[in-house]
């Protein structure tokens, strides 16, 4: 991140190209079972999805904590916050390392 140091402190890490090889293409009345497939990330889908969703890393409280934020109170909009500055950290990271990602 490139206002919030601490952020090397969480250890994120995420790939950046999004593959699945258990997909079975059918065309022509053949069956071709493990067909790879792969799409592209945008950086609010690793940000807001990845690391925050409850089932997930669900990094959010965390983040709004570290950042000072009231994370007790909803009506500060905490979150809004801290789920931002996490898509900076995530498209920030990728520019650094020369990857492309959809913002």
């Amino acid at each position: 991140h490139p206002k919030y140091e601490w952020f090397r402190e969480l250890e994120l890490k995420w790939y950046a190209l999004p593959a699945v090889a258990n997909m079975l293409l059918e065309a022509g009345g053949l069956e071709f079972p493990a067909c790879p497939f792969n799409g592209w990330y945008m950086g609010t889908e690793i940000g807001v999805r990845d690391f925050c969703d409850v089932q997930r890393y669900n990094i959010l409280e965390e983040v709004g904590r570290r950042m000072g934020l009231e994370t007790h109170r909803l009506a500060s909009l905490w979150k809004d916050q801290a789920v931002t500055e996490i898509n900076i950290a995530v498209l920030h990271s990728f520019q650094k390392q020369n990857v492309t990602i959809m913002d």
